[in-house]
């Protein structure tokens, strides 16, 4: 198993995991996010397949200090329930860690316990059974 943070060279991985979604993206803007600086992308490919793909933003707090929020991360359905959703998050967890970030947090919800169990088991914690997440969207009337 093989996990790597993209990088601007690696367009031809980021084009690989949007057909395999069935998902278009232009060149230039899938250029654009990862060669975004506080914009990481990961993979997971084994057997010169990507499985597993997540991506999420360094955020700057006040203080100076920076937090990361995975914004999502998953794992192609034939290849779930064998470690590598784990194994995935560990790795952004430990590259977040080693580029200096104090934190990281995802979102999920309750109705993903899957998910839940992964987070949980690789010390996410959370301390609060009323905390829901508004998502505003901007691009309605």
């Amino acid at each position: 198993m093989e996990y790597k943070v993209l990088e601007p060279g690696d367009l031809h991985l980021m084009k690989e995991i949007m057909e395999e979604d069935n998902k278009i993206f232009d060149d230039a803007q899938l250029q654009k996010f990862v060669a975004e600086k506080n914009t990481l992308g990961f993979i997971a490919k084994t057997n010169h397949k990507i499985i597993g793909f997540g991506y999420g933003y360094i955020l700057l707090h006040p203080d100076g200090r920076t937090a990361f929020f995975l914004y999502s991360i998953g794992i192609r359905a034939k290849y779930q329930n064998k470690g590598y959703g784990t194994q995935l998050l560990s790795f952004i967890k430990e590259h977040v860690k080693r580029i200096g970030c104090f934190e990281l947090f995802v979102i999920t919800d309750k109705g993903n316990p899957r998910a839940c169990h992964v987070y949980e088991k690789l010390g996410g914690k959370n301390d609060y059974e009323d905390e829901i997440c508004y998502v505003f969207n901007l691009e309605s009337n």
